[in-house]
């Protein structure tokens, strides 16, 4: 990313603090298990953070063990386990569906998406499948959110919502943006996108509703 990224970031670490990385590392993934189960009162950090950290960890200890450093690189979405999706159950925002408040929140007609808090996609409108190029709401259900968000975005939509999720930072809920979505083809849609905070029961976070908007 553009002022963000650089090829080469060097960071002194005390040789005396060598083996806390490994107290860190395991000690957060203990942590993220009893998130897993629902045990503590916060949701598991975001996938790309949690890989990037065992990474950053990996390779204070292995370096400092005389192991060539190794760059990072994003995942991919399917990769292996410590990559934790939880069990989602289908919510089809369609007219007559009995959805609570959720339906009431996204009104009808429109083209919503909404997404819990590990940023997993739990429901769809028909409106919004059918810009995204999905013949099938259900296609989405389940991926999360950066699967309709083009690559170069992606680590921007990580950090933010991250942000959001521990510091209740929220520069862009109300405030309707102007973004490229990913369609189904790998094509991308221009989008008016304004994102909602969800205060119901129920799995869901944030609600956003999109428009489509002249290339």
């Amino acid at each position: 990313e553009p002022r963000v990224s650089v090829p080469l970031l060097e960071v002194p670490v005390p040789w005396g603090s060598v083996p806390h990385f490994d107290t860190l590392d395991r000690t957060i993934e203990a942590a993220l298990d009893l998130a897993r189960e629902g045990l503590v009162l916060t949701p598991p950090t975001q996938p790309e953070v949690q890989t990037f950290r065992h990474w950053l960890c990996r390779q204070v200890i292995g370096q400092a063990a005389g192991s060539p450093p190794e760059p990072w690189s994003v995942p991919p979405e399917d990769g292996d386990g410590s990559r934790w999706r939880p069990p989602i159950e289908p919510l089809r925002l369609e007219e007559g569906d009995d959805l609570g408040d959720v339906r009431e929140l996204v009104g009808q007609g429109r083209a919503v998406i909404a997404a819990d808090s590990s940023s997993h996609i739990v429901a769809v409108s028909p409106q919004g499948a059918a810009l995204l190029g999905y013949d099938d709401a259900a296609e989405l259900v389940g991926r999360r959110v950066v699967s309709i968000i083009p690559e170069r975005y992606r680590q921007a939509h990580v950090a933010g919502f991250t942000m959001y999720l521990l510091v209740d930072r929220r520069p862009l809920l109300g405030h309707p943006v102007r973004v490229p979505a990913l369609r189904r083809d790998g094509s991308e849609v221009t989008v008016e996108l304004l994102v909602h905070e969800h205060h119901g029961e129920g799995p869901v976070q944030v609600f956003a509703e999109l428009r489509e908007l002249p290339a």
